[in-house]
């Protein structure tokens, strides 16, 4: 006696141990939790084998049993104080430490009783960040859907680093010194050796007609495509922002295996002109849906600055591309995502890179625009990024846009491709400088032209080094998001005409609910494959489709592992 430690407990442990699969919204504020769980417990739908509301008493952590924690997604919210904020590594610790799924954190504060004074009036000058983080405060109280709350800060929340990085813009963690920064950072204190069954090994094509898009923008690469001014640049995004989202041939001539969602920074082309470009590549209607755009000119009520070079900027860019499911970011462009002059500036554009090379770790593929440098290898394969020679140095690939001008003035390519540069439209010619994925491509330029107005590009030639022209026969291919459906539409002449049952239903849990029916059975998997998007936003439609009483758990009261349509 006397030399025990007291006993302690987390509230809901019981359920953290009957449901493994539920995740766990951890409130370091017991009387936060509770008010929680009490709105929750009165919300139709609610259901403990998806969300755990849990918190502790007392101060000594050690003593809590964090084995409850195992194979839990762990979401934890901090108190709203600086002292608590500054407390989540020592909690990532502990959960990590238990085997937790994973663990994340809510920039944000939840709030069980009102405050004492209106938080949108503060005493005494504080930064911006913490005023914001007052002013977005959510008071339980006044909640009126509890579980659309949890869901959303279940979704909102953020990576431990991400957190740190917040927590250092606001003051709450020190930034760590050049001579402070450990030298070795694998959890384990060795050196990963490289491993040939770490992933799949691509095969390097062998001619033109085997390339796909897929081998001229991997997952974790990052591509530079540079040109100079009005040389087409915005436009050959937008063609592969097309192909990207709808699985339409790149350029009417390069065919593609897959598609995915698409983050889009422009930073160049006012709000007017980019919605009609938009509308020109018949990809408005996807704004949205798997294409999502952050504009600098919608930008001027934010609390950071439209630049590569902010911090916050890019953790929130990382925190959309996460809850939106992006497999690819387009940066248009680098002159005009970072500050005046520091896209020149060695220092500055490699900070830039470091970012990207962690953005590349989830899977991404990041294409980067800029200009090309105006000396006399513009328009040639020699041409150079403007600026540090890191630009181009630290990308995976490099392609090269010649425009009309240059065209005419050097009298590139045969007489066909000079003849459509001297008409209205855009006349581009595509060089591959480098592309590690396909060797195959390098040192070959492919030459099209875009009518004035048009949505598609014709094909005009394909040239080597020496200017000569290549055989090559364009593949105007579509991928079908899913042909199993589209056929089976066609044979039972299915329109898109439902029931009453389909009231209210976006397009996206429309096509889940359709699926779910022809099948009896839908997952998360399921949709993240037929939608394009992450694990987040696939759960979220399930238990919103859940949660109308459309689909319901088809596990017979254990975890809900899969659903089907309600009979």
């Amino acid at each position: 006696m006397g030399k025990c430690k007291p006993t302690a407990h987390f509230f809901n442990q019981h359920l953290m141990d009957r449901h493994p699969f539920a995740k766990v919204l951890f409130c370091q504020d017991m009387r936060t939790a509770l008010a929680h769980q009490r709105l929750l417990e009165q919300t139709r739908g609610y259901n403990p084998a998806e969300i755990i509301v849990t918190a502790h008493l007392g101060s000594d952590l050690s003593i809590l049993p964090w084995s409850y924690f195992y194979g839990h997604d762990v979401v934890f919210v901090p108190a709203p104080t600086k002292v608590c904020m500054a407390m989540v590594k020592l909690y990532r610790g502990y959960i990590t430490g238990a085997q937790a799924k994973s663990f994340r954190v809510y920039k944000g504060f939840l709030l069980h009783s009102s405050p004492n004074s209106d938080l949108n009036d503060h005493v005494g000058d504080i930064p911006e960040g913490e005023a914001r983080l007052l002013r977005e405060a959510v008071l339980l109280d006044t909640v009126e859907q509890p579980l659309r709350l949890a869901q959303r800060v279940i979704r909102e929340a953020v990576s431990f680093d991400e957190y740190l990085a917040f927590g250092r813009l606001l003051g709450i963690f020190e930034t760590p010194k050049a001579q402070d920064l450990p030298l070795v950072t694998t959890s384990s204190n060795e050196l990963a050796l490289f491993s040939p069954h770490a992933g799949n090994i691509a095969q390097q094509p062998r001619d033109l007609a085997e390339v796909t898009v897929q081998h001229i923008l991997p997952a974790r690469r990052n591509i530079l495509m540079h040109g100079l001014k009005d040389a087409g640049k915005s436009f050959g995004c937008l063609e592969i922002t097309k192909t990207l989202v709808t699985g339409h041939a790149l350029f009417g001539c390069i065919p593609s295996n897959d598609k995915g969602n698409v983050m889009y920074i422009n930073s160049e082309t006012p709000k007017e002109d980019f919605l009609q470009r938009l509308e020109q590549f018949d990809i408005v209607d996807e704004l949205g849906r798997h294409l999502f755009v952050l504009s600098k000119y919608d930008h001027a009520a934010s609390d950071c600055a439209f630049s590569l070079t902010d911090p916050l900027f890019c953790v929130k860019i990382e925190s959309l591309m996460e809850k939106m499911g992006c497999s690819y970011l387009i940066l248009d462009n680098l002159t005009t995502l970072m500050k005046e002059g520091q896209a020149t500036q060695t220092i500055a554009v490699n900070k830039v890179y470091d970012w990207l090379e962690r953005v590349q770790q989830r899977g991404i593929c990041v294409i980067v625009v800029h200009h090309t440098q105006d000396d006399g290898n513009a328009g040639t394969m020699s041409a150079k990024a403007r600026g540090s020679a890191d630009t181009s140095n630290r990308n995976h690939g490099e392609l090269v846009l010649i425009g009309s001008t240059q065209i005419l003035e050097k009298k590139l390519g045969n007489e066909a491709i000079q003849r459509a540069a001297a008409q209205d439209g855009l006349t581009v010619g595509i060089c591959f400088k480098v592309c590690k994925a396909a060797c195959v491509l390098q040192k070959k330029t492919f030459w099209l032209h875009l009518p004035l107005g048009a949505p598609k590009w014709d094909f005009l030639a394909v040239t080597r080094a020496d200017g000569e022209e290549i055989p090559f026969t364009p593949v105007d291919y579509t991928l079908l998001a899913d042909p199993e459906l589209e056929a089976d539409r066609m044979i039972s002449g299915d329109d898109d005409t439902m029931g009453t049952e389909l009231t209210g239903l976006s397009e996206e849990q429309r096509q889940i609910y359709e699926y779910a029916k022809k099948t009896g059975e839908i997952s998360t998997k399921d949709v993240k494959k037929r939608l394009c998007c992450g694990d987040t936003k696939a759960r979220e439609i399930l238990l919103n489709l859940v949660e109308k009483g459309i689909l319901i758990n088809n596990n017979k009261g254990g975890p809900a592992t899969a659903y089907k349509p309600k009979i």
